[in-house]
């Protein structure tokens, strides 16, 4: 039997280094854990490397913390001396004491078996100082279990390493307490990989440091998954490179969030592309931050399905920017709406477009607010579509600059609504051009306002 064996834990400390490198293998076996726990720093430092790797791993879990933290650095081929099976033996106190210095003694498989525990007992310094390869060797386990504390201290070059796996493990915690730089250095695979879970855990913060490649990158389904602030907090060249499907994938409440600034910084193909459930939805200070070129390229649908109120925020510019084609997508209720002061800003072109049924649906207010040249350019199919009312409230001036040959086409249902200001306004180019059953048409009071001009050019 060994005179070690004899050896009590007191009197451990009191061999030297020159007999503790020479133990034989075998010895350095049979040491219990209350001799291994006894062993100074130095004298760690004198098992020969053959000897410590025979150590199971209750005698390496046996060490003392401070000791062992100490004696190991003393070791030249440091990525070979531990076992993957004595790293499990490793205790959270010993690898708490361990520093930067000692992370040479775990290569990939060592550091892919320690537990959750052991990797989380590393100090933040330990931890910020993990190799890429280390990074790289976590487990999908490992890396959610990190503390918030851990992923913190990680350096941005640490979290470019991560794998998409090892990304798509990281808990909301963990993505919350990731600093700026960091959430800055992912890459877009990993963007990519976040979960609809991750993605919702997002502060608007971090999102709005991520790189305009990144959000373009995400899915549709991971795109509608960010939360209000965080669409809010997209910077205008992050919202620039969304993609036409990203911003159809977009909630309501998402559309609703998005800054004013960020709307007008849309371009005119983004905007073509909302879907007209989306274009209903946008608050009126979106529609009032449009400009001129987005507002023309909205296509026929997306204009008809605007609200009252979004048509009645558009700018007078923007409004006299629609063609033709936009005009007649309005709907009789959208046209109805429109305030005086819009009508006002429509050109001769754009109430020239204006259908029957739009022109019929014009309210009396509306029509008296149309200026002389838009009167002017009424066609006779639209005038022909004057309803009684509408009739009645036209002004003597806008009548009298109303086409010959409009006036012609009343029909004696129509002729004789004007009022009697209305018909002594006429031209008498326009009492010409009267028929006999327009004339026939005229009451009392109408013929009683006639002036003698008018009067004189009668057929009778």
């Amino acid at each position: 039997m060994s005179y070690i064996s004899n050896i009590t834990s007191s009197q451990i400390p009191q061999l030297t280094t020159g007999q503790i490198r020479n133990l034989s293998t075998d010895e350095v076996g049979a040491l219990t854990t209350a001799q291994i726990a006894a062993l100074t720093s130095a004298q760690i430092g004198a098992l020969e490397s053959r000897d410590f790797m025979q150590l199971s791993s209750d005698q390496i879990g046996a060490f003392d913390g401070s000791m062992f933290s100490d004696g190991l650095l003393v070791y030249g081929d440091k990525s070979s001396l531990l076992s993957p099976t004595q790293v499990q033996g490793l205790t959270t106190t010993q690898l708490s004491l361990f520093t930067s210095n000692h992370l040479d003694f775990f290569d990939t498989t060592d550091i892919a078996s320690l537990s959750t525990a052991q990797l989380n007992s590393f100090s933040t310094d330990v931890i910020a100082n993990l190799s890429a390869r280390q990074i790289k060797a976590l487990t999908t386990e490992q890396v959610s279990a990190l503390s918030t504390e851990k992923i913190v201290a990680l350096s941005s070059a640490q979290v470019a390493a991560l794998s998409t796996a090892q990304v798509a493990s990281l808990t909301s915690d963990q993505l919350n307490a990731m600093a700026s730089d960091d959430v800055k250095a992912l890459t877009t695979a990993q963007v990519k990989a976040f979960t609809s879970t991750q993605l919702a855990a997002l502060t608007s913060t971090q999102v709005a440091l991520m790189e305009t490649a990144d959000i373009a990158a995400l899915a549709t389904n991971q795109i509608n998954q960010l939360t209000t602030d965080a669409i809010a907090a997209l910077t205008t060249g992050q919202v620039k490179a969304l993609s036409s499907a990203q911003l159809n994938a977009l909630t309501s409440g998402q559309l609703g969030a998005m800054e004013t600034a960020d709307v007008a910084a849309l371009s005119t193909r983004q905007v073509s592309q909302l879907n007209t459930a989306q274009i209903a939805l946008l608050s009126t200070a979106q529609i009032e931050g449009l400009g001129t070129a987005q507002v023309k390229s909205l296509g026929t649908a997306q204009i008809a399905a605007l609200t009252s109120s979004q048509l009645n925020a558009m700018a007078s510019d923007d409004l006299q920017t629609l063609r033709s084609a936009q005009i007649k997508a309005l709907t009789t209720a959208q046209v109805s709406a429109l305030t005086t002061g819009q009508i006002v800003a429509l050109s001769t072109a754009q109430v020239a477009a204006l259908s029957t049924a739009q022109v019929a649906s014009l309210t009396s207010d509306q029509l008296n607010a149309m200026a002389s040249d838009d009167v002017k350019a009424l066609t006779t199919a639209q005038v022909k579509a004057f309803t009684s009312t509408q009739l009645a409230a036209l002004t003597s001036t806008q009548v009298a600059l109303m086409e010959t040959a409009d006036i012609a086409a009343l029909a004696t249902n129509q002729i004789n609504q004007l009022t009697t200001d209305a018909i002594a306004a006429l031209t008498t180019g326009q009492v010409k051009a009267l028929s006999s059953a327009q004339l026939n048409a005229l009451t009392s009071a109408q013929i009683q306002a006639m002036g003698s001009a008018q009067i004189g050019v009668l057929p009778y």
